[in-house]
C-alpha cells in the first residue's frame, strides 16, 4: 500500500476545496430530513475514504475554529474515531485490514495532543469522580498520583505566593490567571481524592484547608449580603448560597449560629430569593417549558429561587426553632394579598412558594417544628384562588397554586380533588401555557393513580369512576390546547390526554373518533420537524390508546396517508413506533379489513427495509400482518425479495430466516411453490459459502429448522419435490443431512424447534422414497438405545418405529403453541 503522498497521488480531493466538500457530505448524512439527499451523501462518503487524505480532513474539520464547520464537527469527530479503529496499524493485521498510509498516521500523531488538549477546559482527571473504585480503576488513580501529586502541590503553591503577594491595586488582568490556575488545581485535588483521601495529601491537608473555614464563611456571607440582589451576579449569589447551604449541614454549622446571622439569613437573603424577579416573569411569557423546568425540582439547581430553598432546608436541619417564627412571620404576609390584590399577588406567590419549599414531601418536617397548617392554608389561600371568577388573571399565581396541588396531591382527600376537578379543567385552555401545563400535570397524576388501581385490583374504584363524566371535557380542552402555537409540542398536555384515552370510560364513540383524528392530524405535523421525542412518545401511546376505544373498526381519517409519508420520507425516528402501532392495530382487529393490504403495500416499499435500524421494527409488523392478509404474487415476490436482501448478510441473517418462517407457515403451498425451488436453492449456495467460517454451524441450524417447519407444514412429499433442483445438481442433500441435519439434532435448542426437527425427521424416515434417506445406520447414534431421555429429539428418533403413535407427537407441537423463529405460530398437519 502507498505511504507518501506522491505514491498514492493526487485523489478526487483537491486541497482547495477537499474540506468544504467533506464537510458538505458530513452536514447532509447527519441533519439532511430528505432520505435520498442523505443516501446519497452515504454512498459518496464511503467513497471518499479512499482519498488519500481522508483521515486528515476529519482531524482539519474536527480542530478547525471556523463557523463554517460548525454543523459537520460532530459528525467528523464519529467518522473519525471509528476509521481510527478499523484502519490504524496493527502489529498482525488481517487480510482485509486496509491500514491508513503512514503520511496520515504521522500527521495525526503530530496533531491528537494539542487537539485533546484544546479540547475543552476542566480537569483531565474528572473521570475518577464517577468511577466505581474497581481494582483498574484504583490502579489507574494511584498511578496518577504518584506521578502528579507533588506537581500539582508545587503549582499550587506558587500560585497562592504570587496572588499573596500582589498589591491591593493589582490589574484584575494580572490576577485573574492566578485565579483560574488555583481553581483547576482544586478541581485537580477534588478529582484525585473522589475515590477516598490518598496517602499522597495526607501531609498536605492543611495546605489545603480546615483552618480556613471560619475565615471562607465570614468573606462568602458577606459578599453574599451586598450581591444577592445584582443580576448581573446571580450565578455567583447561588454558588454561595450552595456553601453556605453545605456548611449548615455540617460539623461547622455553628459558624452561622448566632441569631443576627440566622435572622439576616432569612430576611436578607432567603426570602429575597422566594420571591419572583422581574427576569422570572419575562421568561414565563415567552419560554414557558423554560419556566417549568426551573420551577420544578430537580431542574431549577442553577436558579436563586432553588439555592435560597437549599439553604433553608439548610438552616432548619439544626436551627429549626430559632428559624420556625421567622419563617411564619413571612406566611403571615399573604394577608398583605386580601388588601391590594392587584400589587400585593407577589406576595401571596411567595407565600404559596415558601409553604412548598417547607413541605416538598407530605407529612414531612426534616426534624424541625411544623410551621403552617396546610389544610388551613389550603382552604384559606389555595381553594379561593382555583375557583376565582376571574380566572385568566394574574396567570403567574395561578400556576403557583396548580403546582402546590400538585406537591400536596396525596394530602387532599378525594372528594375535595373531584370538587375542585371541574376548576382545573378549565385552566387546560388557559391563556398561559405554564397555567395549562400545571392543570395538565395534575390531572395525569389523579388518573394514573386510577390505572394503578385497575392494574393491581382490576376493579374501579367508585371514586375514581367520578371522573368519568369529566372525561370528554378533558379531551375537548386538551386538543384546544394542543392547537395553540406555545403548546403545540408541549408533553404535559400529550401525556393527560393518553392517560385519560387509557383510564377513563368515554361512552361517545363521536368523541374517540374525533380525537383519533385530531392526533393523526398532529403526527402529520410532526412529519415536518420531529425535535421532541417525548411529545412523540405521548403521542404515539395516546394513538394506540384512542383507536383501542374504538367499539368497531375504524380506521382514523389519514392513518395510512400519514404511515406511507413516514416510511417515504423515512423519518427513521418514527418508523419503530408506527409499526408497533400498526401491529397494535392490526392484532386487535380495530382497523377495517381492506386497509390491512394497503398497510402491507406500504411496508413493502424497498426503501424503508434498506435501513438496518428500521428491519426489527417493520419485521414484527409484517408478522403480526401475514395472517391477516391474503398474500398475492406481487406481495410474495416483495416478501422474498426482502429474505435475499437479509440473507446475505451475517447480522441479518436470523432475520432473513424469520421471514422464511413466516412465509411458510402462512402462505398457500401453490402459491409458494414457484419460489421454494429457488429458495432452497440460495440457502444451499449461502451456506457453501460459508462453510469455512464459524458462521456455518449457526447457518446450518437455521436451515434444518425452516426445512422441518416446511415438512410439518406442507408435508414431505412437498418437500421432496421441492429439492429436486438441489438434488439434480449432484449429492448436496445429502451431504447437508449428514454434516447438518443428523448432528444439529441433539443441538437443536429450545423445546418447540427440538420437537420441530424431530417430528421432520420421523416424516423423512417414513416417507422419503430414497433408501439413503430411510437408512438407519446412515442416522447413527440418533437410534442409539442409550439415548439420553431428556433429548426430545433422540427421544422421539428412537421410538419412531410404532412405540408411539406420530400423530400424538405431532399433537405435542400444536399443545406446545409457537414453533419456530420469534413468534412464529404453526397449525401442525394431523395424521401420517
Amino acid at each position: 500500500m502507498a505511504s507518501t503522498r506522491e505514491e498514492v497521488g493526487a485523489g478526487p480531493m483537491a486541497p482547495a476545496d477537499g474540506l468544504h466538500v467533506l464537510a458538505d457530505l458530513l452536514e447532509e448524512t447527519t441533519l439532511s430530513h430528505d432520505a435520498t439527499v442523505r443516501r446519497a451523501a452515504e454512498q459518496k462518503l464511503s467513497e471518499s475514504i479512499a482519498w488519500p487524505d481522508y483521515a486528515s480532513g476529519l482531524l482539519s474539520i474536527i480542530s478547525s475554529q471556523s463557523p463554517k464547520f460548525d454543523k459537520a464537527r460532530l459528525a467528523a469527530s464519529v467518522h473519525f474515531k471509528d476509521l481510527l479503529r478499523l484502519r490504524w496499524p496493527k502489529p498482525s493485521p488481517t487480510a482485509d485490514h486496509r491500514p491508513l498510509p503512514s503520511f496520515e498516521c504521522s500527521f495525526i500523531k503530530e496533531r491528537i495532543l494539542d487537539l485533546l488538549l484544546a479540547a475543552r477546559p476542566g480537569s483531565l482527571f474528572s473521570r475518577f469522580r464517577d468511577c466505581s473504585g474497581d481494582q483498574n480503576d484504583d490502579d489507574d488513580l494511584h498511578y496518577c498520583v504518584v506521578e502528579f501529586a507533588a506537581t500539582l502541590m508545587r503549582v499550587t503553591e506558587f500560585a497562592f505566593q504570587r496572588l499573596q503577594g500582589a498589591t491591593a491595586v493589582a490589574n484584575p488582568l494580572e490576577l485573574s490567571p492566578l485565579f483560574k490556575c488555583l481553581l483547576n488545581c482544586c478541581q485537580l485535588f477534588k478529582s484525585l481524592n473522589s475515590i477516598r483521601l490518598h496517602a499522597q495529601f495526607h501531609s498536605e491537608i492543611p495546605n489545603w484547608t480546615k483552618g480556613y473555614l471560619d475565615g471562607f464563611v465570614t468573606a462568602v456571607w458577606g459578599l453574599l449580603i451586598k450581591q444577592t440582589a445584582l443580576l448581573s451576579h446571580e450565578q455567583l449569589a447561588i454558588t454561595e448560597m450552595r456553601f453556605l447551604t453545605t456548611v449548615s449541614k455540617g460539623a461547622q454549622h455553628v459558624l452561622l449560629a448566632s441569631p443576627e446571622t440566622m435572622g439576616q439569613i432569612c430576611d436578607n437573603v432567603i426570602m429575597p430569593n422566594l420571591r419572583l424577579r422581574d427576569e422570572d416573569e419575562k421568561l414565563f411569557i415567552s419560554n414557558s417549558i423554560g419556566f417549568i423546568g426551573r420551577d420544578s425540582e430537580g431542574s431549577s439547581a442553577d436558579t436563586l429561587r432553588w439555592a435560597a430553598f437549599c439553604l433553608l432546608h439548610g438552616i432548619l436541619t439544626n436551627y429549626g426553632e430559632q428559624v420556625a417564627p421567622l419563617v411564619s412571620a413571612h406566611i403571615q404576609k399573604v394577608a398583605a394579598y386580601a388588601a391590594d390584590p392587584v400589587n400585593n399577588w407577589k406576595e401571596k406567590d411567595a407565600a404559596i412558594y415558601l409553604v412548598i419549599a417547607l413541605m416538598q414531601k407530605p407529612g414531612a418536617t426534616a426534624g424541625w417544628t411544623p410551621m403552617v397548617n396546610v389544610g388551613d392554608f389550603f382552604a384559606s389561600v389555595v381553594v379561593p384562588e382555583l375557583q376565582a371568577y376571574d380566572w385568566q388573571s394574574v396567570p403567574i399565581l395561578k400556576a403557583t397554586v396548580l403546582r402546590f396541588l400538585n406537591e400536596f396531591r396525596d394530602q387532599i382527600p378525594k372528594a375535595t380533588v373531584l370538587s375542585l376537578l371541574p376548576s382545573v379543567v378549565r385552566f387546560l385552555t388557559h391563556e398561559s401555557n405554564v397555567v395549562r401545563s400545571y392543570a395538565a400535570v395534575f390531572i395525569e397524576s389523579q388518573l394514573i393513580i386510577m390505572d394503578e388501581v385497575l392494574v393491581n385490583t382490576a376493579t374501579r374504584s367508585d371514586c375514581f369512576a367520578a371522573v368519568d363524566p369529566f372525561a370528554p371535557p378533558i379531551i375537548q380542552n386538551l386538543s384546544t390546547a394542543l392547537s395553540f402555537c406555545d403548546s403545540y409540542e408541549n408533553p404535559y398536555l400529550m401525556k393527560c390526554l393518553m392517560r385519560v384515552l387509557k383510564v377513563a370510560n368515554i361512552d361517545d364513540n363521536n368523541v374517540v373518533c374525533a380525537i383519533n383524528n385530531r392526533l393523526v392530524a398532529i403526527l402529520e405535523d410532526m412529519c415536518n420537524k420531529p425535535k421532541n421525542s417525548e411529545f412523540n412518545n405521548y403521542l404515539f401511546e395516546a394513538l394506540t390508546a384512542g383507536i383501542g376505544r374504538l367499539d368497531g373498526p375504524v380506521t382514523p381519517v389519514g392513518f395510512l396517508s400519514v404511515l406511507e409519508k413516514i416510511f417515504l420520507q423515512d423519518i427513521s425516528v418514527f418508523v419503530p413506533h408506527l409499526c408497533k402501532l400498526c401491529g397494535q392495530l392490526v392484532s386487535s382487529s380495530k382497523l377495517v379489513e381492506q386497509d390491512h393490504k394497503k398497510m402491507l403495500d406500504i411496508l413493502l416499499m424497498n426503501d424503508i427495509w434498506d435501513r438496518p435500524h428500521n428491519v426489527s421494527a417493520c419485521l414484527c409488523l409484517l408478522q403480526t400482518l401475514l395472517p391477516k392478509v391474503s398474500i398475492e404474487y406481487d406481495n410474495l415476490r416483495s416478501i422474498i425479495a426482502k429474505f435475499h436482501k437479509l440473507l446475505v448478510r451475517i447480522s441479518t441473517e436470523e432475520t432473513g430466516f424469520c421471514i422464511l418462517f413466516m412465509l411458510i407457515e402462512h402462505v398457500a403451498q401453490d402459491l409458494m411453490k414457484p419460489f421454494i425451488e429457488i429458495i432452497w436453492v440460495v440457502l444451499f449456495g449461502r451456506l457453501e459459502a460459508l462453510l469455512q467460517s464459524r458462521w456455518a454451524a449457526r447457518f446450518g441450524n437455521s436451515l434444518l429448522v425452516a426445512m422441518s417447519l416446511f415438512i410439518v407444514k406442507h408435508g414431505y412429499n412437498a418437500f421432496e419435490s421441492s429439492i429436486g433442483v438441489i438434488e439434480a445438481k449432484g449429492n448436496a442433500f445429502t451431504v447437508f443431512i449428514k454434516l447438518f441435519w443428523i448432528p444439529n439434532l441433539a443441538l437443536t435448542k429450545g423445546g418447540r424447534d427440538a420437537k420441530l426437527t424431530a417430528v421432520a425427521s420421523i416424516e423423512m424416515l417414513l416417507r422419503s422414497k430414497r433408501k439413503y434417506l430411510s437408512s438407519i445406520d446412515m442416522w447413527g447414534r440418533s437410534f442409539s438405545g442409550d439415548a439420553n431421555v431428556d433429548d426430545p429429539q433422540r427421544k422421539l428418533i428412537c421410538r419412531w418405529h410404532g412405540v408411539s403413535p406420530l400423530a400424538v407427537w405431532k399433537k405435542s407441537l400444536l399443545d406446545d403453541g409457537p414453533m419456530a423463529g420469534p413468534d412464529v405460530h404453526i397449525r401442525s398437519r394431523q395424521g401420517g
